[in-house]
């Protein structure tokens, strides 16, 4: 519905994302999103079925929701992987904090994150199990053997927890593409692979020495040492939450903004060198 006219398929266009990700046919896909994947097709060889049928249809392993169902997946000739945990946006690490304007309560009471039972690493599909079944189905692939392959992992929830000021939510996301990483490094041989981490814009949230009077701010308790962690957020009067129920970006009042910060990027193996 969100499409313009001349890009569905029954009119000649690439159609929606969901049946865009099919035609590139990738060998490995594994996230979330799921619920976009039960549109119905409305034009051409597959028109009336969902996106999940039609990709079954093609010749996809798929697996929908089910943590157990994708560390199972083995590596099949010809036979990609579409493997979608979540009918959105995955569930955080950690339940969510709120950013609020300053309050000398808040350093009396400090916040502990706390783990979030909804999380999908309790069943085996945080960021760092799906990183390690993909870098097994590629290594098992005879032409990623002997062509080798590209893989990019995503942590895109730091970014959503951002934009909502929940600090917990971002800290838990980033500990996730942390362990993915070394889930990484420990599957490849970095004589051979080279592995790059970067992020695409910097944000709005900054670690500060005390609660500041112009912004809203989290203070957090570390869990090494006790000590107060205060989490300043800078570019927004409001606090929203990054659901899929929530507001949506474009309503800029309740949303922290991306900043122009530089940004780090680092890299491993081969050609490690160059970049810079």
């Amino acid at each position: 519905k969100q499409c313009l006219i001349n890009q569905l398929k029954e009119n000649g266009g690439i159609g929606s994302i969901s049946e865009q990700l099919l035609d590139t046919r990738a060998d490995v896909t594994i996230g979330g999103g799921s619920q976009y994947f039960r549109q119905t097709v409305q034009g051409g060889e597959y028109k009336g079925k969902t996106v999940w049928e039609q990709a079954k249809e093609m010749g996809f392993q798929t697996v929908e929701n089910d943590p157990a169902a994708m560390n199972a997946l083995q590596y099949k000739d010809g036979r990609p992987v579409l493997a979608l945990m979540s009918d959105g946006n995955m569930p955080t690490k950690f339940n969510p904090s709120k950013a609020t304007a300053k309050d000398p309560a808040k350093d009396a009471n400090p916040i502990m994150c706390t783990p979030n039972a909804g999380w999908l690493g309790n069943q085996g599909s945080s960021l760092k199990d799906m990183t390690k079944k993909a870098l097994d189905l590629l290594n098992a692939n005879p032409n990623g053997q002997k062509n080798g392959f590209f893989l990019q992992v995503e942590g895109a929830s730091i970014d959503k927890q951002d934009h909502a000021g929940n600090a917990c939510g971002q800290i838990g996301e980033t500990d996730d593409l942390d362990k993915a990483i070394s889930a990484a490094l420990d599957k490849v041989d970095l004589n051979e692979t080279l592995i790059i981490v970067t992020a695409d814009h910097a944000h709005t949230s900054q670690i500060v020495e005390e609660q500041p009077n112009y912004a809203l701010s989290t203070v957090l308790e570390s869990p090494v040492d006790g000590a107060k962690i205060t989490v300043a957020y800078g570019t927004s009067p409001d606090q929203m939450y990054a659901n899929d129920d929530a507001p949506k970006f474009d309503e800029v009042e309740s949303s922290m903004s991306h900043t122009g910060t530089q940004l780090r990027i680092a890299a491993s193996g081969p050609g490690a060198q160059r970049v810079n």
